[in-house]
């Protein structure tokens, strides 16, 4: 992909691309996906279709096809404009569906990427923003968030026992010890599920 002005100058938290600069999609993705980089949501939009205005309608199409009833995406990167919105459960039904992807699982999963260099840099060291992959070793993923209007969002997976919880928080100051309390709230939900099917199974064994 050979980056345009337009996508090397978006505003916000970026991965510090350089217009006419080539980079491959798997880095732009790290780039994305670690770092929140809105220069390469740019990148990726305008490589796949020519605009971002036409790759939100795809963006659009795609989540009306997986359920999520409560979600319009305007941009590409979700920086704040009048009509992009969604919810924590449309939120949660996408993580669901990108998790099936093995690609995008171990994008979200990475705590340090490096990335090719250019004739401006001679390297980029790409360090996850979700600070629950170093703190939980049970976190596989997903992807922090933060403008002044939406506070800071955390969308994160876990896996324990065979198990597997998505959590989503949205407008809080605590993202990492609110997602950490709900996952011990989920894992013991189902662990106390798990006992009551194996204690009702076996008084059924045993008569």
């Amino acid at each position: 992909v050979t980056i345009t002005p337009e996508a090397a100058g978006k505003e916000g938290s970026s991965m510090n691309l350089r217009a006419r600069e080539r980079k491959t999609v798997r880095e732009l993705l790290y780039g994305l996906l670690l770092v929140s980089g809105n220069d390469a949501a740019t990148a990726l939009a305008e490589a796949v279709s020519g605009s971002e205005s036409k790759f939100a309608d795809l963006m659009n199409q795609k989540a009306q096809e997986i359920g999520m009833r409560n979600t319009q995406f305007i941009n590409a990167s979700g920086l704040p404009i009048q009509g992009h919105y969604s919810t924590a459960y449309d939120l949660a039904v996408l993580t669901r569906y990108a998790l099936k992807n093995g690609n995008f699982a171990k994008v979200v999963s990475t705590k340090v990427k490096e990335v090719s260099g250019t004739s401006y840099r001679n390297g980029r060291r790409l360090i996850n923003h979700n600070k629950l992959l170093w703190r939980d070793q049970y976190v596989t993923g997903v992807k922090t968030g933060y403008t002044q209007a939406a506070g800071g969002c955390l969308v994160s997976s876990a896996s324990r026992d065979g198990k597997v919880l998505i959590s989503v928080v949205l407008k809080t100051s605590y993202i990492y010890d609110d997602t950490h309390q709900l996952f011990d709230y989920g894992f013991e939900k189902e662990n106390n599920r798990s006992n009551i099917v194996s204690n009702g199974m076996n008084k059924g064994v045993h008569g």
